[in-house]
């Protein structure tokens, strides 16, 4: 499937309790408003009815839309891809997958995002979804009406395009996201509970703790760039 960017698309952010949503290429604000339900749990037909109560103000929705899952419901993982034929990369990748989540293939929703630098060698995240819940999800966001979807942390969906390192600020924790030539390379949660943890004396240690670990982690080509 492709996008561009004048393809009329709707972006829903799914927080602890709030549903952040905005259209692309539209004049409107982003609407936050509170969320009633889990999105990952909850019947499909609970999340459709609450979702076109709360999307009401935005008028007749676009068929398209990106959906950003909260991160501390996904399983994310940043893989180094060693020098191998390009054709090799989506088995290696799926390999990597049930090594780390430690989930059957047919239990995972996977996403894969790809930065290739270097021929032959290249760095990627992992993102996934029990295979129920990425089920649970888009039945309910087909029955409002939405007919192409597209799954991903929330992180990464406010990531933007280029090469750079983000500090991603929430209510419920902090997440470290970096992008390689507009590629999201990886994702880390930082910092989880409620509240602001800049403002919480415990916390703060901790999270400043937390990044310089997470900074050495960084692949080498976005700590050179």
């Amino acid at each position: 499937m492709t996008w561009t960017r004048h393809t009329p698309q709707l972006i829903l952010v799914f927080g602890k309790d709030t549903l952040t949503a905005l259209r692309v290429n539209g004049a409107n604000a982003p609407l936050s408003v509170p969320l009633a339900v889990n999105p990952l749990a909850d019947e499909p037909q609970v999340l459709a009815q609450e979702l076109r109560e709360r999307l009401q103000p935005l008028g007749r929705l676009p068929r398209r839309v990106i959906v950003g899952v909260p991160l501390n419901r996904v399983l994310v993982s940043a893989v180094h891809i060693p020098e191998m034929p390009g054709e090799e990369v989506p088995g290696f990748l799926r390999l990597q997958a049930e090594r780390e989540f430690l989930l059957p293939p047919e239990d995972l929703r996977l996403g894969v995002s790809v930065a290739a630098p270097g021929q032959g060698s290249g760095n990627a995240v992992l993102a996934a979804l029990e295979g129920r819940q990425y089920a649970n999800l888009e039945r309910g966001l087909r029955l409002v009406g939405f007919r192409e979807i597209l799954a991903m942390p929330a992180a990464a969906a406010a990531a933007g395009d280029g090469t750079a390192v983000r500090l991603l600020a929430g209510t419920d924790g902090v997440d470290l996201v970096a992008t390689l030539n507009g590629r999201v390379v990886f994702v880390r949660r930082l910092a989880a509970g409620t509240g602001d943890p800049t403002t919480t004396d415990a916390a703060l240690p901790a999270l400043i703790g937390d990044l310089r670990i997470s900074l050495r982690q960084l692949p080498d080509d976005v700590r050179v760039g």
